[in-house]
């Protein structure tokens, strides 16, 4: 059964909730789990259910023997450092969960949370977020009108093909929220073309994806002037809903820091801008963080857009996604730390992988709509076997627990960040 726009609702909705279910059990079932970053994640939306706060005290002894990682102590009481936007996020699954394993099975997540041993529960939720952010990616497809085998296509390789697979539903990192939220947040600017009360939705949207993660600045900012531009006296709704959101997000760090930012989101965390070109070089080429090794099927994504941009087939919301992408490419690779420290791949990429699989689907589109027969044919098939690449690099990351363990073996890579660069020990060969 095909998706397009002339199906009815009914098999429309079937057919997404489908595929929601396909994508969530094969990111669920993956072998590969790992807590790094995301260690305090379910235990701050712990704290905020039960003591509506974010004060991490009731977990001193885990927070102890993990020596205090990523925790960080203001005003006497312990917090995560990292943004509060995933825990936020993650509360109202985590109470349906303990709800349930409380009823079900008479057994108190708490328990677990204590032990740090989260792992099975951390993949579930971030296999949920990026299923979500595949629905959605099909539903913007459909708005711009792409045909059905390029959606596939597209969808396939965004789940399978990507860090959304290797990386963003191996735990509950922020990069799955914001690739939902981002994408998301597109649906509903598409929306808003035939009915302005979507800004409204917009806003909060792109509001809290900047409270789940701090480049999401980017895509704030720009869809904001973008909104300005072309919605003008109608763009209040837009402004408005972010702003609120924003301010009770800065009137909350002024409580904890005496600041209205948080360290984490201070402008001072930014990179230096002479880690740029290594960065940039490191993020596209190097053979175990490169964009384009990790996602080949990336490869055609310039020389398609330029010939689209050639074509007048690409509209402004379009091209306000290639200004975001390449700024964030270049804010990550300004980063002291533009290889991501333990992960997979281009961890930093995986937030603009919705934007650039769009990108991807939009400009194939374009291609194939005036090419030869032939010239069809040749890219049609470059395509399916550069996604079909990239679906097993990242079925690496996702199920082979040697591709974890290059971080660290047969040193750290912080402190031999030069291993990035070794042909002959690439991660996802391991």
């Amino acid at each position: 059964m095909g998706i397009n726009t002339g199906m009815t609702n009914l098999n429309k909705f079937s057919t997404l909730f489908f595929l929601f279910l396909f994508i969530f059990f094969a990111h669920f079932f993956s072998k590969v789990s790992y807590i790094t970053d995301s260690r305090w994640t379910l235990q701050t939306s712990w704290a905020l259910i039960h003591h509506h706060n974010f004060v991490l005290d009731d977990f001193k002894p885990a927070i102890e023997r993990n020596k205090y990682y990523a925790i960080e102590e203001r005003n006497g009481h312990l917090y995560y450092t990292f943004p509060p936007g995933t825990p936020i996020l993650c509360a109202p699954f985590l109470s349906v969960l303990e709800k349930f394993a409380k009823h079900v099975y008479y057994f108190d997540i708490l328990n677990l949370l204590q032990s740090s041993n989260q792992g099975g529960m951390e993949v579930f939720l971030a296999s949920l977020f990026v299923a979500l952010a595949a629905v959605f990616l099909v539903l913007v497809l459909l708005q711009w009108q792409i045909d059905s085998w390029i959606i596939w296509l597209s969808v396939f390789a965004f789940a399978f093909g990507t860090s959304a697979w290797s990386v963003a539903s191996r735990g509950l990192f922020a990069h799955g929220p914001s690739m939902l939220f981002l994408i998301a947040g597109v649906w509903c600017l598409n929306n808003a073309v035939k009915n302005k009360e979507w800004l409204w939705l917009a806003g909060f949207i792109f509001g809290f994806a900047y409270i789940i993660r701090p480049t999401n600045s980017i895509p704030l900012f720009f869809l904001g002037l973008y909104i300005i531009t072309i919605y003008r006296m109608q763009s209040w709704r837009f402004i408005f809903s972010s702003g609120l959101l924003l301010f009770l997000f800065f009137i909350y760090n002024h409580s904890i820091y005496g600041y209205f930012l948080s360290p984490y989101f201070s402008p001072s965390h930014i990179g230096k801008m002479h880690h740029l070109l290594g960065g940039l070089a490191g993020n596209f080429f190097s053979p175990s963080r490169g964009l384009l090794v990790y996602s080949p099927f990336l490869i055609l994504l310039i020389p398609l857009l330029i010939l689209a941009i050639k074509q007048n087939a690409i509209s402004r919301l379009q091209y306000i996604l290639i200004i975001i992408i390449f700024l964030h490419s270049l804010l990550v690779s300004s980063f002291d730390y533009w290889y991501a420290g333990w992960c997979f791949g281009p961890r930093f990429f995986a937030d603009m992988m919705p934007f650039m699989v769009i990108l991807f689907a939009v400009s194939l589109q374009a291609y194939i709509s005036r090419a030869s027969a032939l010239r069809r044919k040749f890219i049609i098939s470059t395509a399916v076997f550069l996604c079909l690449i990239s679906c097993w690099i990242n079925y690496q990351g996702a199920n082979n627990a040697k591709t974890f363990e290059w971080n660290y073996l047969p040193n750290n890579i912080d402190e031999n960040r030069a291993r990035v660069w070794d042909w002959n020990d690439i991660q996802f060969l391991r």
